[in-house]
Order: C-alpha cells, then sequence, then structure tokens
C-alpha cells in the first residue's frame, strides 16, 4: 500500500501533471498543414505525432499508481465499493457524454438527409463501445487485434479502456503480490512486443501502462524515489529520442521500437519535471488548472471547434508564418475555451458539472459563488 498525503510534495507532483497531460491531449488532435515547405508541417509533427504520444500512456500509468493507493488488501468487498465508486466517477459520464453526442449526431443527420446515420439508435454497442474495429494491428503470432476502437465519442476510448482494466484489477493484485517488482516485466513484455488481446476495448495500452502504475503502488513503492536519481540523465534522454523520431517522421514513419523508447523515457521525464515544478512558485496555479483536465479531455474535439476552421483559415495567407498561426492559435483556443468553460459551470452549476466529470470538483470552493 502507498500512502499519499495530501500535500505531500508527491501528491503536489502528480496534481501538477494533469493540466500539462491534458494540453498534450488537445495537441494530439490539433491539426497541421501537410505542406512541407511550411514550418508547420515541421512543428506538428515533433509536438503533435512525437511528444504527445507520452500523454496517454502516462494518464494510464497515474491512473493505476492512484487506483490501489490505500489499499492494505483488495478482497472482493473492496471490490465491490470500487464498482460503485467508479460506476459514479467513470461509467456515469462516460454514458452522458456518448448519449450526447450520438443524439446531436442523430438529429443532425435527420434535419439534413432524414436518415439516422451510420449508426441506428438500437446500436447500443456502436454508441458505447466501439463503432468499428479502428485501427488493426498484428501481433507477434500472426493473429490480428484492435489497437485502437472509438466509441460514438471518439475521445472516450481512454475512459472505456481504463474501466476495463480496473475491471481486472483483481488479477492485477494477485499478479503483483505473487511476483512483486518482478510484475514490471510481466506486464510490459506484451506492449513491447505487440501481443494484444483480440477483443475491442481491451486496449494493450490500458492494460500494459495502468498495471505498471499499480505495481508501485501495490507494492509501496514511490515512484518519485525511483524517477529523483536518474531523472535528469533520462530527461536528457528523452530529449535526444523526441529529435531522433521527429526528424524520422519528417519522412516516414517511426519505428516501433523508437516510438516505445519515446513513450517509456517521457513518462519518466514529464513525472521528474512535476516533481521539479512543485518548488517553483507558479506549480499551485498548476494544482488548480489541472481541476480542469478531464473536462478539457471531453470536450476538446466538441463540434463548436471545428468554426476554429473558418475563423483561422484566412491566416493562412500570412506569409511564411500563416499555418503555423493557425496550429498554434488552434491548441490555445480549445485548451483556454475549454479550462475558462469549466471554471466558469463551476460557478453557475457546480452540480450538473460534477455529474458530467464524475464528481471531478472541488466541492468547497464551487460553492464559494
Amino acid at each position: 500500500m502507498i500512502a499519499l498525503k495530501r500535500n505531500s510534495k508527491e501528491s503536489l507532483a502528480i496534481d501538477w501533471v494533469r493540466f500539462p497531460l491534458a494540453a498534450l491531449i488537445v495537441l494530439i488532435h490539433t491539426p497541421f498543414t501537410d505542406d512541407r515547405s511550411d514550418f508547420a508541417f515541421y512543428l506538428g509533427k515533433a509536438v503533435s505525432e512525437n511528444l504527445a504520444n507520452i500523454a496517454v500512456p502516462t494518464f494510464f500509468f497515474i491512473s493505476g499508481y492512484l487506483f490501489f493507493a490505500h489499499y492494505e488488501k483488495f478482497g472482493w468487498n473492496e471490490y465491490r465499493n470500487m464498482l460503485i465508486k467508479k460506476s459514479c466517477t467513470l461509467l456515469l459520464p462516460y454514458i452522458i457524454w456518448n448519449a450526447i453526442v450520438y443524439l446531436f449526431l442523430m438529429i443532425s443527420h435527420l434535419h439534413t438527409d432524414g436518415t439516422f446515420g451510420d449508426i441506428m439508435p438500437w446500436e447500443l454497442h456502436k454508441i458505447f463501445w466501439a463503432q468499428n474495429d479502428g485501427y488493426v494491428a498484428t501481433s507477434l503470432f500472426g493473429y490480428k487485434f484492435s489497437i485502437l476502437c472509438t466509441p460514438v465519442c471518439g475521445v472516450l476510448w481512454f475512459i472505456r479502456d481504463l474501466m476495463v482494466a480496473m475491471l481486472l484489477s483483481p488479477i492485477i493484485w494477485w499478479i503483483v503480490r505473487k511476483c512483486k517488482l518482478w510484475a514490471l516485466i510481466l506486464f510490459l513484455i506484451p506492449w513491447v512486443l505487440n501481443i494484444g488481446i483480440p477483443i475491442k476495448g481491451f486496449g494493450l495500452m490500458a492494460l500494459c501502462f495502468f498495471p505498471l502504475g499499480a505495481t508501485f503502488s501495490i507494492c509501496d513503492k514511490d515512484i518519485f524515489k525511483y524517477i529523483r536519481p536518474g531523472g535528469a540523465i533520462i530527461s536528457v534522454i528523452f530529449v535526444i529520442i523526441w529529435g531522433i523520431n521527429s526528424f524520422i517522421s519528417f519522412n516516414g514513419n517511426v519505428p516501433r521500437v523508437l516510438n516505445q523508447l519515446l513513450i517509456l523515457t517521457g513518462l519518466v521525464c514529464i513525472l521528474y519535471v512535476s516533481y521539479i515544478c512543485t518548488s517553483c512558485r507558479s506549480y499551485r496555479m498548476i494544482c488548480k488548472l489541472g481541476e480542469a483536465s478531464f473536462f478539457i479531455y471531453v470536450c476538446h474535439t466538441l463540434f463548436v471547434f471545428y468554426l476554429l476552421h473558418y475563423i483561422l483559415d484566412p491566416l493562412e495567407t500570412i506569409p511564411y508564418i500563416g499555418d503555423s498561426l493557425i496550429y498554434v492559435l488552434s491548441f490555445l483556443i480549445k485548451l483556454g475555451i475549454c479550462t475558462v468553460g469549466y471554471f466558469i459551470l463551476k460557478n453557475l452549476c457546480p452540480s450538473l458539472l460534477s455529474i458530467a466529470v464524475g464528481g471531478r470538483v472541488n466541492a468547497a470552493k464551487a460553492k464559494n459563488k
């Protein structure tokens, strides 16, 4: 059992990292030009297609680390209580946001072509689980499996895969109890060798990084005590790998092994940076903004942001920097609107917002209007 005290430096480091990770998620979904003569192409490749790759694995890792915090045992009573709690914090907002997106799509199709669209209202498995096979990979043993398939609200694949990992938490607990820290190798092997489960929703990344974080927690190991000694060196290695991967991606596909090295070193780097930044004066502000991370994650791809395409496109005519301005402003506007929108809703309707984000609202401050 790992005991995280609320105001400890370790706890603050985890709070701090939430907002930068949410910003990286927004960057993943920020489009950029494919014109190789424009700087925006290289900026987008380096940031959105390479640097931002560390965000989702780090979120899974932290989720696994926090999930088992404070558990001295994890029997059926603990498992049942966990399921009840997560049905409010994860399942309910997952259903709400998918339903909202589907209703919007259905009404849009009824208005434009008089149909329900590609997904019928009774196809609940497509609305709430997986619309299709998504991105399919071939495993080391030759069979195919889905590495990324989405529900109708695409970004919520992360929440679905996280819930699946949590459903398997008794198995994770048992493996770690038996294998101790050796379980880290056991959980890494399928991801390194690309051995996935051929069931949609059982994402390989979630079933690797959630258990990795859980292993440290179950074994009562403070991750920052492991990261601090070599964090600076690993961060330098991460920057070098990021540069190599970015250069390769300018002309082709990055080899899987290099992308994996980027993710592993990047995970260490961002946690190390978060720990260092808790000593900075502005860390409390970043921790405060991190409260909006779930809302940012869910809302940054909503339909209203497609209007940015029409608003920012005229900037393309600016010589040399037009496309770069569109890329940077698109990212900043989406991040800014989602962040400010969260705190406005927190003041106007905290109870409704709390339901929409699974209770991730600071209730005491929300009432202080």
